[in-house]
């Protein structure tokens, strides 16, 4: 998998989906990091899909393997206020806004977002809501797709790359073989 080694210190990590994101690519996302050790806390609109992550754990299976994982999974953003240092962004252009005021609402004061998402404006719209010193933005190589309510599918696997808005640095994040 990915995100193999933590970190000397520990982050409060959310993942922040609506429409399909958080059920698919966040899912990988998220989940690869559950799977190294991080504790993610989930976050969704869609209620019957938070619903059958607390009731049976999040399935993720595919390319990487064929897991289930015991995570919190939550619908309204203000259960999560103020309790995250790190929101991972995974929602469709049309959830981008609404799905920037939930990271606002879960973000801690000094917190930040990373977002993977496809289309143009996304970044703008969550750096007018966030600011733009708290957002990095990238590109993945990973698709996933959702089986049902509570297992996703990692449907490819590839690179990573996020990069800073303010700075401009790039980063770059890829598969360590274990």
């Amino acid at each position: 998998f990915f995100f193999k080694q933590k970190t000397a210190y520990e982050i409060r990590l959310s993942l922040v989906g609506s429409e399909m994101c958080i059920r698919d690519t966040g899912g990988v996302y998220g989940l690869g990091l559950v799977a190294a050790g991080h504790s993610v806390t989930f976050f969704d609109v869609n209620e019957e899909h938070v619903s059958a992550i607390n009731k049976n754990g999040y399935r993720l299976s595919g390319v990487t393997g064929d897991n289930t994982f015991t995570v919190r999974a939550f619908s309204n953003p203000d259960d999560l206020a103020n309790s995250s240092d790190v929101v991972l962004f995974h929602t469709h252009t049309n959830g981008t806004v609404d799905g920037a005021k939930s990271a606002a609402t879960i973000l801690k004061a000094d917190g930040w977002a990373v977002s993977l998402q496809n289309g143009i404006g996304n970044i703008e719209e969550l750096g007018r809501v966030l600011g733009a010193s708290r957002v990095v933005g990238g590109i993945s190589y990973h698709s996933a797709a959702l089986e049902a309510p509570g297992h996703a599918v990692h449907t490819n696997h590839g690179r990573t790359l996020l990069k800073k808005l303010q700075n401009y640095e790039m980063i770059g994040l890829q598969r360590r073989e274990t």
